[in-house]
């Protein structure tokens, strides 16, 4: 099925779910930031997806990480509650 507008949102910062999602970035590489003092580059929070298997995909990208471009989806359960996000655009 084509992933449709409505099932791409934002994460309202500093909600649970906010930090839920960052604290997978952590889990994988060990910090939230991996700052490249080189480039000034750290991970990016980009959208979120929701699916229709019931998890949702928060995607994070890194422009500079160790030299190359990284990007990070963290799939979590979805419970159906909207109340941590926001439309795109909105």
């Amino acid at each position: 099925m084509p992933l449709q507008l409505e099932n791409i949102r934002l994460l309202k910062r500093g909600t649970l779910t906010w930090h839920d999602a960052w604290a997978e970035v952590r889990k994988k590489y060990g910090s939230t930031d991996c700052y490249d003092k080189d480039t000034g580059e750290s991970w990016q929070y980009m959208c979120s997806v929701i699916r229709d298997n019931g998890q949702v995909e928060h995607q994070f990208r890194h422009r500079s990480l160790k030299g190359k471009r990284e990007n990070f989806s963290a799939h979590m359960p979805f419970d159906g509650d909207l109340s941590d996000y926001q439309p795109i655009g909105k």
